[in-house]
C-alpha cells in the first residue's frame, strides 16, 4: 500500500527532524503545520504504524524511532490505553442492563409504598 501525499510529508517531517524521543514534536505543532485536526493526524499516524513506520510517542510528542527501547515504551503505553479503552467499553455494554434494573428496582419499591 503506498503512503498518501499526506503520509509522505509527515513520515518525511518526523523521519528528518523528529528522530529520537529527544527530538519529539507536540501534536498541536504537527496539526498546525500541516493544516489538519487531531483526528486526522493521529488516524493517518496509525495507518503509518500500520504500515511497520516505527512512529512513537511520549508525554513529549510524536517522534521517529532511534532505538528499540524507544518503540517497546510506546508500545507499552499503547497496551495501557486498550485496557483502559476496553474497561471503558465493557462498561458501558454493561450500563443499559444495570440501568434498566435499578430503574425497575426503584419503580417497585415506589409502588410498594403507595
Amino acid at each position: 500500500m503506498a503512503f498518501t501525499h499526506f503520509q509522505s510529508e509527515l513520515y518525511e517531517i518526523l523521519k528528518k527532524y523528529h528522530m529520537g524521543e529527544a527530538n519529539a514534536v507536540h501534536s498541536w505543532r504537527l496539526e498546525q503545520f500541516f493544516n489538519v485536526n487531531r483526528s486526522t493526524l493521529q488516524r493517518n499516524i496509525n495507518k503509518l504504524r500500520a504500515l511497520h513506520v516505527p512512529i512513537c510517542s511520549s508525554n513529549s510528542g510524536y517522534f521517529f524511532a532511534q532505538t528499540q527501547d524507544e518503540i517497546d515504551r510506546t508500545l507499552r503505553r499503547m497496551n495501557m490505553s486498550m485496557k483502559t479503552m476496553f474497561k471503558a467499553r465493557d462498561g458501558l455494554a454493561r450500563a443499559v442492563p444495570a440501568q434498566r434494573e435499578a430503574v425497575r428496582f426503584t419503580v417497585h419499591v415506589c409502588l410498594q409504598k403507595e
